[in-house]
């Protein structure tokens, strides 16, 4: 099960989680439980990777070099994503 590398990203890029909670429009407090949760719903990771300037495949902690590896919750097979970006 992949989690996300949000705080990861925050610290790599000089940011706090108060300012991210800012920028959603949210309280600190659900940020804070938000990221604890590691569980958050597509509208929600839009919305944090676009906060964040970066693509939603990099908030996952599995993606790493432009691959993104997936596990299927039915049988467990994975399957490895190599993302492509537009030059």
């Amino acid at each position: 099960m992949s989690t996300y590398r949000i705080k990861e990203i925050l610290q790599q890029k000089g940011l706090t989680q108060k300012w991210l909670a800012k920028k959603l429009g949210i309280t600190e407090a659900e940020m804070t439980r938000m990221l604890q949760r590691d569980a958050l719903n597509d509208n929600t990771q839009k919305n944090i990777a676009f906060a964040l300037s970066v693509r939603r495949c990099e908030l996952f902690s599995d993606f790493a070099d432009g691959t993104l590896i997936l596990t299927c919750p039915t049988c467990g097979t994975q399957m490895k994503i190599e993302i492509k970006t537009e030059e």
